[in-house]
């Protein structure tokens, strides 16, 4: 019995660093691909609002796509996908963009669930990711 519990726990460790190298190279792989959200068009600083274009310079779509004030106050824009190169509209004022920035969230070829928060000037800050291929972490 005990050659066989040494034996079971080895292989489930075994397949955990399995299931965990699977994960890295997966989460890398996505996130060299993902969408990526970038303002293309002009702004005037001293005007109301305006209309904003975001282009997805990723090289994948992004789909269930929902823009967002960051508060989640209030819609900007909704589509069903995004592809590379294709781009989202919104109207917003400058300062808002430029000082809150906008919400995206959108869901990968991956089958993860994205939170991105896109500022003007092109910064982009990750609020927060969903990965449904995780590995779940065993307790020892």
């Amino acid at each position: 019995f005990y050659t066989e519990r040494k034996r079971f726990v080895e292989e489930r460790r075994r397949a955990a660093r399995a299931a965990r190298a699977l994960f890295e190279r997966m989460r890398a792989e996505e996130e060299s691909t993902r969408p990526r959200f970038r303002n293309i068009s002009g702004y005037n600083t001293g005007a109301g609002p305006q209309n904003f274009e975001f282009r997805n310079d990723g090289t994948s779509a992004a789909t269930d796509v929902t823009v967002l004030k960051p508060d989640e106050s209030e819609v900007l824009a909704r589509e069903n996908i995004v592809g590379p190169d294709s781009i989202v509209r919104i109207r917003t004022t400058h300062q808002a963009l430029d000082q809150d920035g906008v919400l995206f969230r959108f869901k990968t070829a991956f089958g993860s669930e994205w939170q991105l928060i896109v500022h003007l000037n092109g910064a982009e800050e990750v609020r927060n990711v969903a990965r449904n291929y995780e590995p779940e972490v065993e307790a020892e």
